[in-house]
């Protein structure tokens, strides 16, 4: 009894579950439950180590060599079953605890609330834009009014850990090409998506023209990048969504909106918006709601990417935001009000 309860693949599974145990009761004490997300790659770290002393352990009590083959499969039966272990009491621990989101702008980990939040907002489709100061990547102060004023303004919202904005790119650097001379394309930095270790929250201006800078670097955004405050006013007042956009003509009125940035439509609507002479109050306002971006090998591929470069913690917090945005999307999909 006591050879088969030391086999390498009861041994890991146990160790996993008492390693993960004492990872949870500590972060049930902790001001934020969701600082499990940042030990939870640690536990896979530890899986094969544990794995190995398991099998050495193995090989000492029963006394007699195991042939390399059986070896590597108990190893990797051992690894097999202490991930599965920790994955499900990851999902336990989640389910169990509830966690608290932040309710600061600049959050430490991203819930499906805030996008239930950057619906929230005083600039609508048919409207006047909202002016405001934004920076350059060099910190200067920008007027916002002084960019639309001679020709129309597609100003789009992104960041660094924003799969959705980066999967865009180049589509969005394509399209101004397209219309250079006719059309200014902005980038406005929001607030961090999906922060990570690598790249977290803001806390100062500084930081985030930093990461803007290394958003142009990395992602090869030829467009203006322009960069809002670190409070997030001029964001909030557009509805603090990750990757909306706003159409606007040299009148400041909004053209055209959506909650997520589609660059056909766009095109369209900039098309339509430039045949009547750029003026936007001379096209009727157009929107797009709850228009959910299509899952698809590309896009998975991208956000993995972008969640492995923003760090620990990152994709994490997305899967365990995820059936509450699937949710979303059947509810939006019921009111046939955004295009899934």
């Amino acid at each position: 009894m006591k050879e088969k309860f030391w086999n390498p693949l009861f041994a890991v599974s146990v160790a996993t579950a008492v390693l993960m145990i004492l990872m949870f009761l500590g972060a049930i004490g902790s001001p934020d439950p969701l600082v499990i997300n940042g030990f939870f790659p640690f536990s896979l770290l530890v899986i094969p180590v544990l794995a190995t002393i398991s099998l050495l352990f193995h090989q000492r009590r029963a006394g007699k060599g195991l042939s390399w083959g059986r070896m590597g499969l108990l190893w990797l039966g051992g690894n097999v079953l202490g991930l599965v272990v920790s994955v499900l009491l990851l999902i336990a621990f989640h389910t169990l605890v509830q966690p608290r989101e932040d309710s600061a702008y600049n959050y430490n980990h991203f819930g499906f609330s805030s996008y239930q939040a950057g619906k929230e907002r005083q600039v609508v489709e048919g409207g006047s834009a909202q002016d405001g100061v934004v920076y350059d990547l060099q910190g200067n102060a920008v007027q916002l009014s002084r960019l639309w004023q001679e020709r129309p303004m597609v100003l789009e919202f992104g960041s660094i850990t924003c799969p959705v904005f980066v999967g865009k790119v180049p589509s969005m650097n394509s399209l101004e090409s397209q219309y250079q001379g006719k059309a200014d394309f902005y980038v406005l930095y929001t607030r961090e998506a999906h922060p990570g270790r690598n790249y977290g929250a803001h806390r100062n201006l500084e930081q985030k023209l930093q990461c803007a800078v290394d958003l142009r670097e990395q992602e090869g955004v030829g467009r203006t990048i322009l960069v809002d405050g670190v409070e997030g006013t001029l964001h909030g007042t557009y509805g603090a969504m990750p990757n909306s956009v706003y159409l606007i003509g040299t009148d400041g009125v909004v053209a055209h909106r959506a909650d997520w940035l589609n660059p056909g439509v766009l095109k369209q609507r900039l098309d339509e918006l430039l045949a009547a002479q750029g003026v936007g109050a001379h096209v009727p306002p157009s929107s797009l709601a709850d228009n959910y971006i299509r899952v698809n090998p590309q896009a998975m591929a991208t956000s993995l990417r972008v969640f492995w470069r923003a760090g620990l913690g990152s994709g994490v917090d997305f899967l365990l935001s995820f059936p509450a945005m699937v949710q979303g999307r059947l509810a939006a999909a019921r009111r046939g009000d955004g295009s899934l």
